[in-house]
């Protein structure tokens, strides 16, 4: 891990060892935080950053749910278990802490209301908190500045219960969360740490959420990555039970295989599903 040492020492961008003084003094104001990681790239540069360049000792926290997609969990242990490794002191990142809650039990989340992020977070942070306030800790997420910009219900709760967002307030972008992430992707080979977006946002708003639909759709996704590389969605027309893949454009040929077409319509009408389509748009990023 010879590379990110460096990406952080010596960044490729003047403003960026700017961003990431100012980051090591925000983080080293207090000597233990829990941080909510998702196992994706922005929460990763910042437990990176903390692991390599700070001297605090940090939680990574897993709060799975219904809406997350099968394998996060597994994902998000495999990068800290590779970044304590790379340590010569364990005890500044702990292992990850996985804590299981149920998200459908909040009556706006489970309705999938355009508010929903903002109730799911509350309940998420809410439960981090406390087991921060029992070890005496702080709590902090990987929220970007860039993200503020954007249509984020879940901001909106992290201010409420004071959650830091360190990467945000020191100004990191997601560009420069990118630059990060080429860094990681060539030191490690590991492809997985394009983060997987929450499974509700496969439906439609104020469609209502059942956990047999989820598994449903995360089944019909990993079905589809057994082909293809790069990114699946797979979105929900209730309307029609359809399911609208996402792929990359590049990825279209694969499908020109009869044999494959056919599979893959047997495989999702199987799980319930009327019919499934390509959307020639290709894979669109989430806000």
């Amino acid at each position: 891990m010879e590379s990110l040492r460096n990406f952080f020492r010596v960044p490729p961008k003047p403003d960026l060892a700017v961003k990431f003084r100012q980051l090591k003094k925000i983080m080293e104001e207090h000597n233990r935080w829990f941080l909510a990681y998702s196992g994706g790239l922005d929460s990763s540069l910042l437990l990176s950053f903390a692991a390599f360049e700070t001297f605090i000792r940090i939680t990574p926290v897993f709060v799975d749910h219904e809406l997350v997609p099968s394998g996060e969990r597994q994902r998000a242990k495999r990068f800290v278990d590779l970044l304590r490794g790379c340590l010569d002191s364990k005890d500044k990142i702990d292992a990850l802490l996985t804590v299981d809650v149920s998200v459908l039990d909040v009556p706006e989340v489970k309705n999938n209301s355009r508010s929903r992020c903002y109730f799911c977070k509350l309940m998420i942070m809410n439960k981090i908190l406390d087991i921060a306030k029992s070890e005496g800790g702080l709590v902090c997420d990987g929220t970007l500045a860039t993200d503020n910009a954007l249509h984020r219900p879940g901001i909106k709760a992290l201010k409420e219960l004071r959650i830091r967002s360190p990467l945000s307030e020191c100004g990191i972008t997601k560009g420069d969360s990118i630059v990060f992430g080429n860094v990681l992707v060539e030191q490690t080979g590991f492809e997985w740490m394009r983060f997987e977006s929450c499974l509700a946002t496969r439906l439609p708003y104020d469609f209502p959420i059942t956990v047999d639909l989820l598994k449903g759709l995360d089944t019909v996704e990993r079905i589809v990555k057994r082909e293809v590389r790069g990114p699946v969605r797979a979105r929900y027309h209730p309307e029609y039970k359809m399911v609208r893949l996402e792929i990359a454009v590049e990825e279209f040929g694969i499908f020109l295989r009869t044999d494959l077409a056919n599979r893959l319509v047997d495989e999702v009408k199987s799980l319930g599903f009327s019919r499934v389509v390509l959307d020639l748009e290709g894979y669109r990023e989430e806000d």
